[in-house]
């Protein structure tokens, strides 16, 4: 089963673009939406909060990006609502290295799981919904 609507917020073009193509091999997603800022992105959730069927069940997250990286958009998203980390878990995308980057991760209740990029179609394969409804 996949998902019906998935966030990618990233800034690099080349990897958004690997990794919608590694989603779509798979059927990851019905409908996928690219963000290449941060704040846009939240701009979105934010202004979408009484509509849930514009929310997506998931949100890729890139760590390091320029105006606001990752780890702010997840202080800002879960002060939306209370229920955030529910609404949308967030898969934490990075190319670094950093084990402090996945440690600092784990603080935030929102993040579901962290991956390196590029990811390969046999690690997107082990996220479902069902995994991450029982995750809750």
């Amino acid at each position: 089963m996949n998902f019906k609507k998935i966030l990618l917020i990233d800034d690099s073009d080349l990897d958004s673009y690997i990794n919608k193509k590694i989603m779509e091999r798979v059927a990851f997603a019905e409908e996928m939406q690219l963000f290449n800022d941060a704040q846009e992105a939240l701009h979105f959730l934010t202004s979408n909060l009484d509509k849930p069927e514009n929310l997506p069940g998931l949100i890729f997250l890139d760590i390091n990006m320029p105006v606001m990286n990752g780890f702010e958009f997840l202080a800002e998203f879960q002060k939306l609502t209370p229920h955030s980390s529910f609404i949308c878990p967030v898969v934490m995308l990075s190319s670094s290295i950093d084990p402090a980057d996945k440690e600092r991760a784990k603080e935030f209740s929102s993040v579901y799981t962290f991956l390196q990029k590029p990811f390969s179609k046999e690690e997107l394969c082990h996220i479902t919904p069902e995994q991450i409804f029982a995750h809750r």
